[in-house]
This record gives C-alpha cells, structure tokens and sequence, in this order.
C-alpha cells in the first residue's frame, strides 16, 4: 500500500458507502439551496451541515465514544455562561451609580 492509500485508510475515507457518499451530495445540495439561492437558510444550512458532520467517515467514533459528547457538552456551557454575563452586564451593572 502505498503511503497516501495508508494515509487515506487511517482517516476513515476509505471506509465511505454509497448512502454516505449520497447523503454528502444531499447535504451540499442543501447548503447550497441555503446558500446561494437564500432557500430558508435559517433552517437548511444548520440542517445541511448536521447531514455532513454525521455521514462523514471521520465523525463516527466521535458521535460513537460519550466523552467527546461531554466535552462539547462543556464547550456550550461556557458559550451560554459568557452570553448570561454578558447580558447580566449589559442589563444590571448600567443601574449602578458609580
């Protein structure tokens, strides 16, 4: 094998089926609808990029395994964390007199 057939196989491309490879097409139909064509793109650009995170080869041990869950449980609480003192903030520190 040679070495970018190895480097292949260890990302996981090599193991892509044709209902991915189809999902993928659907999913970058969709972006594009959102994108381009401005499609509801509220709704299907968060929807196209879903389809395209969990149909490639790469995301499966992520969504598989419960401690990456975790952490991007962890990142969007620090995401709501800032946003909450932010507007703590904005809306209660202005009432202080100084």
């Amino acid at each position: 094998m040679t070495a970018w057939g190895q480097l292949l196989s260890s990302f996981g491309f090599m193991q892509i089926t044709l209902p991915q490879i189809i999902m993928i097409v659907v999913a970058l139909l969709l972006a594009y609808l959102a994108i381009e064509k401005k499609y509801e793109p509220l709704l299907l650009l968060p929807l196209a990029f879903g389809m395209f995170i969990a149909n490639i080869p790469l995301a499966g041990p992520l969504i598989a395994s419960p401690k990456s869950a975790l952490i991007g449980l962890g990142g969007q609480l620090g995401i709501f964390a800032a946003m909450g003192g932010a507007l703590f903030q904005f809306m209660y520190l202005p009432l202080i007199p100084y």
